[in-house]
């Protein structure tokens, strides 16, 4: 039974509701980053291929609402939440690679999708999706349009410095993760240790319950039997 509770709970994913609500926050922030990269700070973005994978983005979570609402609020799903993570991911990689790859300082955002994956998905999916975020770091080290700076100027930085925030968003990923996990796992124990404790509490308000009954049944019994006992010695 614990083995069961355990499992069903590893595997029940984020409601698609605060999914859809997490990605309207993360378009907002997209929209008004390039916006005012672009109409305050004045740096050089592709606007439209920056737009561009924004509106994917709103798109998707669009169709996600609409299934949403022929849902009938079933429960999450695992499988389900994965790939939506794995989409913010792979979208939040295109826009980064768009913006300067490695060199962009929000770069630090891809750890969200794997945290909270390794905190609410089964082992194997949470590890899908980090290998996912090192693939993507892996390509955006060696493809990924300059970083846009201040008209007039540019910033070149050395393949070392984007090797070393490579490599410290790999580091990020795996114990930002790993720490995740580990809670998780702890609350997951004690979640169950606390459904086992009120079975075993309702178990035994049953069988008092039921000893109470048997007690009234035989005091309901034994008096006529009393009586019966002493007209039968007269």
């Amino acid at each position: 039974m614990a083995g069961g509770r355990d499992q069903s709970r590893r595997g029940r994913g984020l409601p698609l509701k605060t999914l859809i609500n997490l990605r309207w926050l993360a378009i907002a922030g997209q929209t008004a980053t390039v916006g005012v990269a672009v109409f305050l700070l004045h740096f050089p973005l592709p606007l439209w291929p920056c737009l561009l994978m924004i509106i994917i983005s709103a798109v998707v979570n669009l169709t996600a609402m609409v299934r949403l609402r022929r849902s009938d609020n079933r429960l999450p799903d695992g499988r389900e939440t994965a790939g939506h993570l794995g989409f913010d991911i792979l979208q939040l990689s295109g826009l980064l690679a768009l913006t300067g790859g490695l060199e962009n300082p929000f770069c630090l955002l891809l750890v969200a999708p794997v945290t909270v994956a390794a905190a609410a998905l089964p082992g194997r999916q949470a590890i899908v999706l980090g290998l996912m975020v090192l693939m993507s770091a892996g390509a955006m080290f060696f493809w990924s349009l300059p970083l846009p700076w201040a008209s007039g100027a540019q910033l070149n930085l050395p393949a070392l410095y984007r090797f070393g925030v490579g490599l410290a968003l790999i580091t990020g990923v795996v114990f930002t993760a790993a720490y995740a996990w580990r809670v998780a796992a702890d609350a997951e124990k004690l979640e169950l240790a606390l459904a086992t404790t009120q079975d075993v509490l309702q178990r035994e308000q049953r069988l008092a319950a039921l000893g109470g009954l048997a007690a009234a049944a035989a005091h309901e019994l034994g008096t006529p039997l009393a009586t019966i006992q002493v007209v039968a010695k007269e």
